[in-house]
């Protein structure tokens, strides 16, 4: 029997060394992982598979951003008809690599299976340090060369240049993103855009010209000293005006997160924090032309889009602005642990419900559990009353995305929906796993879902499929309830304003914790010493179940004790120092802060 399977075996790599075999005999996925395996290290004159839009030949781009890049060019195939592919290489020999760019445009025929030629390639050499981005002539239109260029110098450089590849390939995966939407905003029929040439390759290497506006703040003239500049970009009067010098910094690609623009979270973040100047300018570009509502009680502002299409208000961030003794300063560092930009929608992730800035929105809006976007109250849109669990507690290798359920708006009795099921189809379109299926799901309830329709859902649930019919429910009206527990009194509080910690954080403290964002004066925290910026790493000695202390978990930890109880913290300091703080707590009629 072993001497059979070694013929086998023997056998099937004879036949394997030539691509042309793999193609003719194997599936396109089985073809795709044999060819890579096979030409490791060499760029293959033909595409390994037309369904797959990542591919490393050097071995060197961890696998989630593999997944993540695949799922990305599946998104783009599908609603604007562009072929998005990434070539990774050791090096390009004796050869100059915008012609092998784009020989390996015509030869791999990016863009072949699109209505016309609207293929894109990002080619990284990784030992030549040498990146190129091809982009096929029908969408030289919307790529133009200087914006091409802007990318690869101010984003995929910049990033590589840190060895950073899962921020590089996707900030500039997310930046052609947004430049199509963009685009379409302006009226362009991306997805229809098609051309005449009869060419027999599908780049040349050369696009149309254009320009690239920043807006009127760029025809400013800037002050000439470094005094009076840091002056300029410091704190402001008015939460407006700090928003709008904040929207110059990026307009002017200042890198400079040490300026009083900046609260003191926000400068402690961006030391660690790595981030390219095409992101900055970007960032300006998008708001250029772009009304905006100020909002602001107390200490906090907030700067954001309204619109009555709740889609278009949420494909634009909204600014968090804190005024200190300073004057009034951006919170970035808020903005990037509560505030996820994905899909082309901002998010509002773990936590962010609790922060201060929730108070200037919780009277007329609140949030769509399945996307965690703002919404109006009193709307028609529906919601399945769901989040997404991830894959931390659950087999990777089930099928689906698994789905938690908000039990105050679900109604799980009628509909059947529990937490922990996964989520394999909708109205039997497939939903794959990870990040793409989120995608997906995301997707199909912002564009397809009223409250009263009803679905059908395939569910993974316990080893075996249920088929589920579930009528959506109205969205509900006060998703930001935890907050206002904080403005209710008498109550029991310590006097903080608190949130989680983000991706860089986490490697200190072994998975996702609270961190202290605000610590109100001559509060039992601030008599203890608590200060702005701390991670709370264990509270009495003992971190949550699963190794995780959430800003949910530590709220219930705190509010089942009593004025006059010792609330024991072990804190993280400058992700250096670790502390002990002990904290007594005590019943306030103070409003705000937990």
């Amino acid at each position: 029997m072993k001497s059979k399977l070694q013929i086998f075996l023997v056998s099937l790599i004879i036949l394997c060394t030539s691509l042309d075999y793999i193609y003719a005999f194997s599936s396109d996925n089985l073809a795709y992982k044999i060819g890579m395996f096979l030409k490791k290290g060499k760029v293959p004159p033909r595409r390994p598979s037309q369904s797959r839009y990542c591919f490393d030949f050097s071995g060197v781009v961890p696998k989630d951003v593999v997944r993540d890049i695949d799922g990305y060019g599946r998104s783009l195939r599908e609603e604007f008809d562009i072929d998005f592919v990434v070539i990774v290489t050791p090096s390009i020999p004796g050869e100059d690599i915008s012609t092998f760019a784009a020989d390996i445009f015509s030869k791999w025929e990016i863009g072949k299976e699109t209505k016309g030629r609207k293929g894109i390639l990002i080619l990284i050499a990784q030992e030549d340090q040498k990146v190129k981005i091809e982009v096929g002539y029908d969408l030289e239109s919307i790529y133009s060369d200087l914006y091409v260029a802007r990318v690869e110098r101010e984003i995929l450089e910049e990033f590589l240049a840190q060895a950073d590849w899962k921020r590089g390939f996707l900030a500039t995966i997310e930046n052609f993103i947004e430049r199509t939407y963009h685009m379409q905003d302006k009226g362009v029929n991306v997805r229809g855009v098609t051309g005449t040439a009869r060419l027999g390759y599908y780049s040349g290497g050369a696009g149309a010209k254009g320009t690239f506006d920043f807006g009127a703040a760029l025809s400013k003239p800037l002050p000439q000293t470094q005094q009076d500049l840091r002056k300029y970009f410091g704190a402001q009067p008015t939460p407006e005006l700090a928003f709008r010098r904040y929207m110059e910094f990026c307009a002017r690609n200042m890198k400079d997160y040490t300026l009083d623009l900046f609260n003191d979270r926000t400068k402690f973040f961006f030391s660690y924090w790595p981030t390219a100047s095409g992101q900055r300018r970007s960032e300006a570009e998008e708001w250029d032309g772009l009304s905006y509502e100020v909002r602001q009680k107390g200490k906090w502002a907030v700067v954001f889009h309204p619109d009555s299409d709740y889609m278009k208000m949420a494909q634009h961030p909204v600014y968090l602005i804190e005024k200190t003794d300073k004057g009034w300063q951006m919170d970035l560092d808020a903005m990037a642990r509560g505030l996820s930009y994905g899909g082309r929608f901002v998010h509002w992730v773990n936590g962010a419900w609790l922060y201060p800035y929730v108070e200037l929105f919780m009277d007329d809006y609140t949030l769509k559990p399945n996307t965690a976007c703002l919404i109006r109250k009193k709307t028609d849109v529906g919601t399945f009353g769901i989040y997404f669990l991830g894959t931390g507690l659950y087999n990777p290798a089930e099928p689906g995305v698994h789905i938690g359920v908000w039990e105050k708006i679900q109604d799980k009795d009628r509909n059947g929906l529990r937490t922990g099921d996964s989520i394999v189809s909708i109205d039997g379109k497939k939903v794959p796993r990870g990040r793409e299926g989120e995608r997906i799901v995301t997707r199909y309830l912002i564009n397809n879902v009223k409250a009263g329709d009803r679905h059908h859902l395939r569910i993974w649930r316990g080893w075996r499929f249920i088929e589920l019919d579930v009528e959506a429910q109205p969205v509900g009206n006060d998703s930001f309830s935890d907050f206002r527990r904080c403005l209710a009194v008498p109550r029991v509080w310590m006097g903080v304003y608190i949130g989680m910690t983000n991706e860089e954080e986490e490697k200190y403290v072994n998975g996702p914790s609270t961190v202290v964002l605000d610590v109100y004066p001559g509060s039992p925290a601030d008599k203890a010493g608590l200060k702005r910026g701390d991670i709370i790493c264990k509270v009495g000695g003992k971190r949550a179940p699963y190794d995780e202390l959430l800003p949910g978990q530590f709220l219930k930890i705190l509010r089942s004790h009593k004025a006059g109880d010792r609330l024991k913290l072990e804190v993280l300091r400058n992700l250096k120092e670790r502390k002990a703080v002990t904290v007594v707590l005590e019943e306030t009629e103070h409003k705000g802060y937990y």
